[in-house]
């Protein structure tokens, strides 16, 4: 999907706006997308016309839950935190695709803090963007899910079990706007180890992996630059009623969000845990994690109890269910046999 977008960044503060275009101009069928953040945390809105607005509330000031919005930050609004890193292992710019590795797409929630080693090297011009960043994956096996990642404890196959390169952006060209030095034209990839013949699914699938593919590409073109002088707001204003999924919230250091609906303003932290809403997420997140940690357990359980050869440990367990099926038929067809003798 293509977008037009407008980026503004002001004394540690930035803005993204976002509208989906087709062939005609801007697409009805996609809302709109909205976001500003500060040091302490991000706001985005989702318009979908003047009365209606789904928003999201981040402690991470960076949009890694969105692959556009992620390429575009680190683009245009990542020099501050850049420059703020003590260590090379940092929050990424995009987690989806990065934080699993593997074939499947399988979807991060938002607000995830998920750290990789990374290496950047920034314009000597002013506002010392990065011209090229390259993020390495660790080699670890995990299974993003919209409550969080599930840790395997195992790795993938050698030579991946000791990481592998997963995000490169590099600057292709640059302009003077504004008074700086940005980029005109980049390009951010994010790559996953390429899925290999009869692979199957579930456990086998993520040991029958070959090199990195690219999974997907962000392609970012600028056209014009200005001077800004308007004050970014954060949170910004938002018109319309709407559901709020809230991440300012932890459970036993678990993100935890609570969604509620709010028109026009952004409830503050207080507000929000003086909510039902609020207390009733708290005492069913437990719950709610165990749901999503069983909801994977098919994939999981095996990689965390089987030998090191994944796959014969798959073929006893379809050896194993082969023969329990024969059994049952044997013991079918005697039921029949009997059934078939009565008068």
């Amino acid at each position: 999907m293509r977008y037009e977008f407008r980026v503004a960044v002001q004394d540690g503060r930035w803005r993204i706006d976002a509208v989906p275009l087709d062939e005609s101009g801007p697409r009805a069928d996609a809302p709109s997308i909205h976001v500003a953040a500060s040091r302490q945390g991000l706001y985005q809105v989702e318009r979908y016309g003047p009365k209606y607005s789904n928003a999201l509330i981040l402690p991470l000031p960076i949009p890694n839950h969105d692959p556009l919005l992620g390429s575009i930050w680190l683009a245009y609004c990542s020099s501050g935190y850049l420059s703020d890193q003590p260590g090379r292992p940092i929050a990424v710019p995009v987690t989806d695709s990065v934080v699993s590795g593997f074939p499947a797409m399988l979807w991060a929630g938002p607000g995830l803090e998920y750290r990789q080693l990374s290496w950047w090297q920034t314009s000597p011009d002013e506002p010392k963007l990065p011209v090229r960043f390259v993020s390495k994956h660790d080699g670890m096996i995990r299974i993003p899910h919209a409550l969080g990642v599930i840790e395997t404890g195992q790795v993938f196959p050698r030579p991946y079990d000791k990481g592998y390169t997963n995000i490169v952006y590099e600057v292709e060209e640059s302009t003077d706007g504004g008074g700086y030095r940005l980029p005109k034209r980049s390009k951010l990839e994010i790559y996953r180890l390429r899925p290999l013949p009869g692979g199957g699914g579930g456990p086998g699938a993520l040991m029958a992996v070959g090199s990195p593919e690219v999974a997907y590409t962000v392609e970012i073109v600028a056209k014009t630059f200005a001077e800004f002088n308007e004050e970014i707001l954060v949170p910004p204003p938002r018109a319309g009623g709407g559901a709020v999924s809230d991440w300012r919230f932890a459970w036993s250091n678990h993100p935890v969000c609570v969604i509620y609906f709010s028109t026009n303003r952004w409830p503050d932290v207080a507000e929000v845990m003086a909510m039902p809403v609020y207390e009733r997420t708290i005492r069913t997140w437990s719950n709610r994690l165990e749901i999503a940690r069983r909801a994977y357990a098919g994939i999981v359980e095996p990689l965390q109890e089987s030998s090191p050869d994944v796959r014969r440990g798959l073929m006893f367990l379809v050896v194993a269910c082969l023969t329990l099926g024969v059994l049952l038929y044997k013991l079918g067809k005697r039921s029949e046999e009997r059934k078939g003798g009565q008068p």
